[in-house]
């Protein structure tokens, strides 16, 4: 008679001074997440050299103009959008609380008036200011460079930097605008908006960073202008209550 059923044999003892290997099965490598490819315009050699042109020390660059409705936030937005692609040393802040210093880009409130502004504008290096296909904000763009001029601030407006959007269809207004504002300011750069997409606004980004590299060197103001002569926009002002 079999000690054990039947298929069933007695188990060996176990010998516990023989080192056991464990084969473990490799892990599978880690998912990787793909990397969003460059859009066409950042793999242009040329663009991406003016988006990473070494710009010295620290600066604070105000985006300002006194009517509200004037692209100021998409602005702001807008060079977010395309430096911060390219680019780390760069704060972007809602210009709400106390200026900052060190590689800063603001958005500034729309009054003049407000105890936010002024601290601002006062303390900035640079001035962007965009003004949409529009009389009265190309005015309030005039008039705030008047009242700049009036406190002192002559170096800032004279090496302001102007975007001009085409946002209307009156081709005579928008290069008024632009010729007026070319005459107050250092540097005009006039685009077309398109949405949400950054790629219009490559040319305001690349216009900022050779402005602070001027003002770096200690040339603010480019040979050809300003001139410092106003252009009127009265006749516009005409136009638009017919």
């Amino acid at each position: 008679m079999h000690e054990h059923p039947p298929g069933y044999e007695a188990e060996q003892p176990i010998d516990l001074t023989k080192t056991v290997h464990v084969n473990v099965p490799a892990e599978p490598p880690a998912a990787r997440t793909p990397r969003a490819k460059d859009p066409a315009w950042l793999r242009r050699r040329s663009v991406r050299e003016a988006l990473t042109a070494d710009v010295p020390g620290s600066w604070l660059t105000v985006v300002a103009n006194v009517k509200p409705g004037t692209y100021k936030t998409t602005t702001t937005r807008m060079l977010e959008t395309v430096l911060g692609r390219v680019r780390d040393d760069i704060r972007f802040v809602d210009g709400a609380r106390r200026p900052v210093r060190g590689r800063v880009i603001a958005d500034s409130p729309s009054y003049p008036q407000d105890t936010v502004w002024q601290p601002w504008v006062r303390l900035a290096d640079q001035l962007v200011i965009p003004v949409p296909q529009d009389a009265e904000a190309a005015r309030a763009a005039v008039w705030m460079l008047d009242h700049l001029d009036a406190e002192g601030l002559t170096a800032l407006t004279a090496g302001a930097l102007t975007v001009v959007l085409r946002t209307g269809r009156d081709r005579r207004l928008f290069r008024r605008i632009k010729t007026s504002l070319g005459r107050r300011t250092a540097q005009v750069v006039a685009i077309r908006p398109s949405g949400e997409d950054p790629e219009p606004w490559v040319p305001v980004a690349a216009a900022l960073l050779q402005q602070l590299a001027r003002r770096a060197n200690g040339d603010t103001v480019p040979p050809d202008g300003p001139s410092g002569r106003v252009v009127p926009l009265n006749s516009y002002q005409r136009k638009e209550a017919s």
